[in-house]
């Protein structure tokens, strides 16, 4: 169904990202994928930052409620992949009218160049860890205290240590197919790489924006833009995929080795 709405030239150029988008008001399918979109960054990026300003329910509150850790695994990871790749996926076959191969292609999720982005991911692990560990022992050193900057005891409460596993090694796809991949793929093109990339690690920072800390959503806004950077230089979602699982990885057999380490172990 289409509406006759008259869209001013003044409105093209005042909203360039929206038509790079090749979205059109006009359209009631249109308007039905950006309130979805709309929703998931409502869910993923308002209600963090809501609740990091005290305008949710306290963790004494959440504890008291008993569920399930299979039940709640199953939700989150549920939740997590409609909205961060059904809804771009939605997006591009309703509002770009992309099929299969178009969608793949620009969220650069693709085999050819496979091997050099495994390179880069692991690289980019590395690199990652090695940055949020110094910035940890350096904040530390100046008197800041980042006893309470992991968010991996908080997911402890909530999971077993197996459902972690799956929960840090699964969610990442996810989460790149996201950020990484639909929202760098049309921040691109209308804002070019460094805005696009910063805008993207922003928003990813604040999607882990914790109660009454921070410190992960820095960290993790520092990370996302570690992580960008790969995917830009090699065309290939495949390399922050690679990177985004094994700085999880690292980080959890950090966890695991006990609270010594505790501190500077994060999971994105």
């Amino acid at each position: 169904m289409v509406f006759d709405f008259k869209i001013e030239k003044s409105l093209l150029e005042e909203y360039p990202l929206l038509f790079t988008m090749d979205f059109s008001p006009r359209r009631l399918g249109h308007l039905g994928a950006s309130v979805l979109l709309l929703i998931t960054f409502l869910i993923f990026i308002v209600v963090p930052i809501l609740s990091f300003f005290g305008f949710s329910s306290s963790s004494s509150d959440t504890n008291s409620i008993t569920i399930s850790p299979i039940f709640l695994l199953v939700i989150q990871l549920l939740l997590v992949f409609v909205l961060f790749v059904f809804v771009p996926i939605l997006w591009y076959k309703v509002v770009n009218r992309f099929d299969k191969r178009q969608i793949l292609d620009s969220i650069n999720l693709k085999r050819t160049g496979l091997d050099e982005a495994v390179i880069w991911g692991i690289i980019t692990a590395i690199l990652a860890f090695v940055v949020i560990v110094s910035i940890g022992i350096i904040l530390n050193l100046l008197g800041f205290d980042v006893s309470k900057s992991s968010n991996i005891t908080e997911l402890n409460k909530l999971f077993p240590i197996p459902y972690m596993l799956i929960l840090i090694t699964v969610q990442p796809f996810a989460e790149e197919f996201f950020f990484r991949g639909f929202l760098l793929d049309k921040l691109l093109d209308a804002l070019g790489p460094a805005n696009a990339i910063i805008i993207t690690s922003f928003l990813f920072g604040l999607a882990h924006l914790l109660y009454g800390n921070i410190y992960p959503a820095v960290m993790t806004g520092v990370v996302g833009f570690l992580l960008a950077i790969p995917v830009v230089r090699t065309k290939n979602l495949y390399a922050s995929i690679v990177a985004h699982v094994l700085f999880n990885l690292m980080s959890f057999s950090i966890y695991l080795f006990g609270e010594l380490f505790t501190q500077q172990s994060l999971i994105l």
